[in-house]
This record gives structure tokens, sequence and C-alpha cells, in this order.
């Protein structure tokens, strides 16, 4: 009967064993996170992407004036859109603008004279595009291989 009693203590601490190890594993350890649940909701995604690259005109056309003199306004801006046919500055020859300055000494009623019989020379674009320099000066005095503003249809960018 000693036999019988330590086997049946042996078996009673196995199954005692097993029933706490069985509701130990199946107990929820806390980790100490904080979790939440949250539901998705309709809504847009942006992709960003960043990278180097050069941006160049697919057409570029240089305004250059018809004959030498001083630039005596700019009316576009570097950025700005023009269509055909649209004053990009206004000009006046090395001859006028000579004749102004000297009209200008000898008084007013002169220069509004000179200014109305020798009119400034428009400079036109002839497509339709973007500024993209417009760097020329009113004053400045410039030639017929300087470009007083240079256009382009349409800018490509380069990745």
């Amino acid at each position: 009967m000693k036999i019988k009693k330590k086997v049946f203590l042996i078996l009673f601490i196995i199954v005692s064993a097993a029933v706490f190890l069985f509701i130990k594993s199946r107990q929820v350890k806390d980790s100490g996170e904080v979790t939440a649940e949250i539901s998705p909701k309709p809504g847009s995604i942006q992709n960003y992407i960043s990278t180097m690259g050069t941006v160049l005109p697919k057409n570029r056309l240089e305004i250059k004036p018809p004959v030498n003199g001083r630039v005596e306004s700019v009316l576009v801006k570097e950025g700005e859109d023009v269509k055909v046919g649209q004053t990009l500055a206004w000009m006046s020859s090395t001859e006028r603008a000579a004749l102004l300055d000297a009209a200008m000494a000898q008084g007013e009623e002169k220069l509004k004279y000179w200014q109305e019989t020798y009119k400034p020379i428009a400079l036109l674009s002839p497509i339709d595009g973007e500024v993209i320099v417009a760097t020329t000066q009113p004053g400045q005095t410039v030639t017929t291989s300087e470009a007083v503003v240079v256009l382009s249809d349409k800018l490509i960018v380069r990745a």
C-alpha cells in the first residue's frame, strides 16, 4: 500500500504541475507596451521623391535688339508667361538715345517733341512661352549680339 500512495502522490504532483504550467502559459504577458486598435479611413497617400536634377529649356530663344541702343523699359519678369506679339521691352537706338539726351538739356518742350517724333523700338515675343532670363535693366546699353530677354516654350526636368 505504501507503493500505491507513493505512485498516487507522484501522479498528483505531475498532474498539478501540468495544470499549473498550462494555466500559466495561457495568461497574456504584460510587456509594458500600450496598444490601440484603429480603423482605416479613406484618404490620399502622398509620395515625395527628392533628387538632384537640371531644368533645361526644350527650345531656347534669345530676343536680341535689331539695332544697338539703350533699353528704356523691360515689361516682363523671369518666370512670367508671354504670348505671341506681346511687348517684352522698349528700347531706343543709339541715335534716338543721343537725340533725347541732347533735347533734355534744351528743355521739356524739345524733349516731348523728339519723343513723339522719334518713337522707341518694341521688342516683341515671337512665341508663346515663359521668360527664363530677364536680367537687362532700364538704361543699360545693348548691342545686336546681346540678348535682352530669353524665352523658352517648354521646360524639361532631367534628374
